[in-house]
């Protein structure tokens, strides 16, 4: 299905996640305030600690586990597409096992070495990707800078919070799930026959004044498939992948407590196969694909005493993936999107594997080369201390915590090569068959671990409450071979960063809000002298439903006002590491006698001892509503300003000093602005049938206010007062005509020879500004968003009746482009097939209507596959995420079997899609299939 201009009209769907007000608490003169244990109930996390929903100042959006529980992924990252507003997620591949996700917060701010946002687990700085649902408490993201501050120069991208289930005093509660369904792929590339592909292949070469490669004797033979071993026609895709692969997710998880212990432990299972046809059952020396990971996690919270308590969490995690032939799949879809459909059979009649000189079988690859295997294991461990000390003052608590984090990851290939022959009445052999030799290594390898204080102060005086919290925090993590998100790829020098944060809040009269906070961190990553910066900021509220105006009122049960303003810093630049540092690297010297060359040094890059830590102002106001008919409303309207971004002084620092590499600079400047605004409704809880949505958006827009580059021929190239990751190309305005050809005033590329149906650019300028006749770089102009969406958008609902519910989540974007490359859209590029979308190819015929140009059997490179607007493709979508309906067993059938709840369920993933893109998936152009999955689950409660 494709969506038509109405997904621009949906996009404006308002609406920072909606706080639910907390009943007032009867205050004494002077008392310490109730601790919050439930944040789904009465607080939300706000860094380091937790705070009441109606008094926190920041811009925070929240989601419990159990809402993304629904959503069948192996990355918990795509498990919260369209659950948090001012989260953007980018999905890298589907393959399982080998794919990723990228989070964003509040679009891009830097066009340095990362947007990335700080992610904290349990308090401590960690990957969460790995986690599964039924192990998280709640997620969080923190946005302004009241909300990241106390990060300090980390937080300038944001930052994730992510809390683990603890126990609670209540009987064991043991709770057991498990679902198992089917992957399959949303869509395949759609590459055209042996016979199509021939006929077209002579077209091109007649385009390209060359002689017919096939006669019409191949070409019948051919369309009758009457001889598949010479006049060979394969679908390649289908010879190696299935059209749908299991996957499962059992888990079994306990929960309970008394007054001195309380625990949870989880334990999951997790099996994806891939969608690679079976090898391993047909060859012993292959494997079939399958990704497995095994979680286990043990929180256990002891009061030693009734002011001393300890708190240890454990996680862990195996994962293991295995595949024929290589690890990945890169270079086998490569293959795939390449080898024509006549370029051999898969076997001989003698049952042989078939092939050529220039490239192997597919087949055969993954049937006769071996497999690879990797196992990698994930520990995060922690242990805290908490200490009440109402002896010195009442509301004053202490703890101390260590935690430790490792990541290993191992590689191993068996390995073995395969004869190929080719057909004819005269067979040639290319390869040898080999047995299997196998390599073993370490594919990546890290260590985290940090110290932490933390000092906390509760009281409420009267009308006055007043909260303080100070922490000190200390780490390092260590790179032995490769860490996402570093710009190291091996060192044996930790990341060490220390750092002291505080927080005050001050709550007059249950109405008037004030907080500061703040950090002075610094980094190893910079010169001594330049490791430590301060990031302040503060906020203020006003609760305007506690006014004697509002507080009777029958319609708004909750208003509050808020807004903030601070600095904070992103020690994530990139760049070279050390930087502030002369290098001299050895180089080749000089010949004194002989041949032989005597190693000398030279000077490196130039160094800057004063570099530093990208800074950035934030500022927000937003408003948060809650109305007595179960709507609640709330907007966040935001603007950061992003300086001393990483850049090269390319005309600050003139090249007539000599320089063997400019040193790196602090100059850049992006100024990014936006909003995000939330809509939702509750209905009764009472009633027999419920109903609720909860409709999300979020817009961005950034500009680069300063990028110290290249003097450009053109202007239209300069990147200064753009938008981040904008595409500069050529613009496409339509195809040569035969008058065109012969028009030399018409601008063209150099030493090319134009034809009819060629793609015509427009000429831009030349040295002088002013179009020259040429189309070359020079001619660049923006074409297109190639970054991040610009809207992004959700609708989140559910209805249930009785014992049947049914939740759907739809999420989509705007303003956004792709563009089309590689050879599943280049017809006959590098020798390779050709696809559906060269059929309404440009010939004197078709002139009029086509939208692909004239066929080529060449490498057209300097007209064809330029990176231009004829290629752009806009990748504006909606798609419905996750639907589950589920059907829960009434308590009274299931006394027997002491079961407190049992629930049915069947739930789906990536069902569809509205988008204007008819040549693939939005979001699979290229590798990998997008992947749907449809599954059946059971959950019993005891």
């Amino acid at each position: 299905m494709k969506l038509k201009p109405t997904l621009y009209i949906l996009s404006t769907l308002a609406l920072v996640t909606v706080a639910n007000p907390l009943i007032a608490q009867q205050k004494d003169t002077v008392t310490t305030k109730t601790e919050v244990i439930s944040f789904k109930t009465a607080a939300r996390p706000i860094g380091y600690g937790f705070q009441p929903k109606n008094y926190t100042t920041g811009a925070i959006s929240s989601v419990h586990g159990e809402e993304f529980r629904d959503a069948f992924n192996i990355r918990i990252g795509n498990a919260l597409l369209g659950r948090l507003p001012g989260l953007t997620i980018r999905q890298n591949g589907f393959e399982p096992g080998a794919s990723s996700t990228s989070l964003t917060i509040r679009g891009t701010n830097t066009y340095g070495f990362s947007n990335a946002p700080l992610v904290m687990l349990d308090g401590f700085m960690s990957d969460f990707d790995q986690l599964v649902p039924e192990e998280i408490e709640d997620i969080s993201i923190l946005k302004d800078a009241s909300a990241t501050a106390v990060y300090g120069l980390r937080a300038a991208n944001g930052v994730v919070l992510v809390t683990t289930k603890i126990g609670k005093i209540q009987p064991l509660a043991i709770n057991f799930s498990t679902q198992y369904g089917f992957q399959n792929p949303v869509s395949t590339p759609r590459f055209l026959d042996s016979y199509s592909y021939a006929f077209l292949l002579n077209e091109a070469r007649r385009n390209d004044g060359l002689g017919e490669l096939y006669t019409s004797s191949d070409l019948q033979t051919f369309s009758s498939k009457s001889d598949p071993i010479n006049f060979a026609n394969v679908d390649w895709y289908n010879e190696v992948f299935r059209n749908a692969a299991p996957q499962s997710n059992t888990n079994l998880n306990f929960k309970g407590g008394t007054s001195i212990v309380r625990y949870f432990a989880s334990l999951n299972a997790l099996v994806s196969d891939g969608l690679y046809k079976n090898f391993g059952d047909d060859n012993e020396e292959s494997s079939n694909s399958k990704y497995s990971r095994l979680n286990f996690r043990s929180n256990i919270d002891i009061s030693l005493n009734k002011n001393l308590s300890a708190q240890l969490n454990l996680g862990a995690g195996v994962e293991d993936k295995k595949n024929p032939g290589e690890l990945t799949t890169i270079n086998t879809i490569n293959l795939l999107d390449r080898i024509t459909p006549n370029s051999f059979p898969v076997r001989l009649a003698n049952g042989s594997l078939a092939g050529n000189n220039l490239l192997s079988n597919p087949v055969g690859d993954l049937l006769s080369t071996g497999f690879s295997t990797s196992n990698s294991t994930t520990l995060q461990a922690s242990f805290r201390l908490n200490q009440v000390l109402d002896m010195i003052t009442p509301g004053l608590k202490a703890s101390a915590a260590i935690s430790f984090n490792s990541f290993f990851s191992g590689l191993s290939n068996k390995r073995k090569t395969y004869a190929r022959f080719s057909t004819g009445t005269t067979s040639t052999q290319f390869g040898q068959n080999t047995s299997l030799v196998g390599t073993e290594g370490v594919q990546s390898q890290l260590s985290n671990n940090a110290v932490q204080a933390l000092l906390t102060y509760n009281r409420v005086f009267g009308k006055h409450d007043v909260s303080a919290m100070t922490v000190f925090n200390s780490d390092y993590f260590l790179i032995n071979k490769a860490y996402p998100g570093t710009n190291a790829a091996g060192n044996d020098i930790p990341y060490k960063t220390n750092g002291v944060s505080t927080r005050v809040t001050y709550v007059n009269n249950e109405k008037y809000i004030v907080e500061f906070s703040g950090a002075y961190q610094g980094s190893n990553a910079f010169a001594k002298g330049k490791r430590y910066g301060f990031t302040p900021a503060g906020s203020v509220g006003w609760i305007i439903s506690k006014e004697n105006f509002l507080k009777d009122s029958k319609v708004i049960e909750f208003l509050k006002l808020r807004g903030s303003y601070g600095f904070v810093g992103n020690e994530n630049i990139g760049g070279l590491r050390f930087g502030y540092a002369q290098r001299y690297p050895f180089v080749d010297g000089y010949i004194f006698t002989g041949t032989s060359k005597l190693g000398a040094i030279t000077e490196g890059q130039r160094a800057n001892p004063n570099l530093t830590w990208e800074k950035e102002k934030k500022s927000n106001i937003g408003f948060e509503m809650n109305f007595a008919n179960g709507f609640g409303l709330a907007m966040d309207v935001f603007q950061n300003n992003r300086f001393d971004i990483l850049d090269r002084p390319n005309t600050t620092i003139p090249a007539i000093l000599g320089y063997n590499g400019l040193p790196e600079t602090n100059l850049g400047k992006v100024k990014n602005k936006g909003l995000e605004a939330l809509l939702s409704y509750h209905s009764n809880e009472a009633k027999k049938l419920r109903f609720n949505f909860n409709a999300q958006a979020s817009y961005n827009e950034n500009e680069i206010v300063f990028n110290d580059e290249l003097t450009q021929i053109n202007k239209a190239r300069i990147t200064t007062g753009m938008p981040i990751g904008y595409g500069f190309g050529l613009e496409a305005i339509g195809f040569f005509t035969d008058a065109d050809v012969n028009n030399n005033a018409i601008a063209r590329p150099i030493g090319l020879i134009i034809k009819p149906g060629d793609i015509k650019y427009r000429d831009i300028g030349g040295p002088l500004g002013v179009p020259d006749g040429i189309i070359d770089d020079n001619d660049s102009t923006p074409i297109g968003n190639y970054n991040l969406p610009d809207w992004t958008f959700s609708l989140q609902t559910g209805v249930s009746y009785k014992a049947v519910d049914l939740n759907l989540i739809f999420q989509g974007v705007t303003g956004i482009n792709l563009n089309l490359s590689g050879n599943r859209y280049y017809a006959f590029q590098n020798n390779g097939k050709v696809s559906e979308i060269a059929l309404n190819r440009w010939t004197p015929e078709t002139a009029a209507t086509a939208t692909y140009p004239r066929l080529s059997s060449s490498d057209n490179t300097n007209n064809f596959n330029r990176f231009s607007s004829f290629w752009r493709r806009d990748a504006s979508y909606i798609k419905l995420r996750s639907a589950e309906i589920g059907y829960t067993i009434p308590a009274s059938a299931l006394k027997k079997l002491r079961l407190q709840k049992t629930r049915l369920f069947i739930n789906g993933t990536n069902l569809f899609s509205l988008d204007h893109l008819e040549e693939a998936d939005v979001e699979a152009l290229g590798g990998y299939p997008a992947l749907r999955t449809v599954s059946l689950g059971l959950n019993l409660h005891f």
